[in-house]
């Protein structure tokens, strides 16, 4: 569903309404089956580690995207992932 080469390959519908943004269509399909957080605490839990998700997938893709990436990757994951999963309470 999410990640799909162009907007139509992630596509979901709400309504008259087009949703094309991948945490927008999971967000609308918790609601719907009823799996979205249903207290302030619950909310703020769950906003707090999809932030923290893509944090982590951007630290990812500027490591494997970058132009030096053959001789920083076994250092990047050693200085990279021990901070991100530290910071994991949820």
């Amino acid at each position: 569903m999410c990640g799909g080469r162009d907007a139509s390959d992630s596509v979901a519908s709400a309504g008259s309404l087009k949703l094309t943004q991948c945490m927008a269509i999971l967000r609308h399909l918790g609601r719907k089956h009823g799996l979205a957080p249903k207290t302030d605490e619950e909310r703020i839990r769950t906003d707090q580690a999809a932030v923290q998700f893509l944090d982590i997938r951007n630290s990812f893709c500027r490591l494997c995207y970058g132009e030096d990436f053959v001789r920083r990757f076994g250092h990047a994951i050693i200085a990279f992932a021990p901070p991100f999963l530290g910071q994991q309470s949820c």
